[in-house]
């Protein structure tokens, strides 16, 4: 289990499409910070793959129909979950 003591995960807003839903709400007011708290801005799960993996990972995910992409890296430190 990922606790952030150790590691910081680094992810990069703009490496995946925005759902319509989500920018309906930000259009709304809701603030981007509260969106990602709240909803994972429609990130349903996330599989932690060495570098050289990911590649074929996000081959073999799609072509069994799913959407995947590279969302971020894994980093020394602790400061639990860093938004880019």
């Amino acid at each position: 289990m990922f606790n952030g003591e150790n590691f910081t995960a680094v992810i990069k807003k703009d490496s995946y499409p925005l759902q319509l839903i989500f920018e309906k709400i930000i259009e709304k007011g809701v603030g981007k910070d509260h969106m990602y708290n709240t909803f994972n801005m429609g990130i349903g799960f996330v599989l932690c793959v060495n570098d050289a993996d990911a590649e074929p990972v996000i081959k073999a995910l799609i072509e069994m129909g799913e959407k995947a992409y590279e969302i971020g890296y894994v980093t020394s430190g602790g400061e639990g979950v860093c938004l880019k």
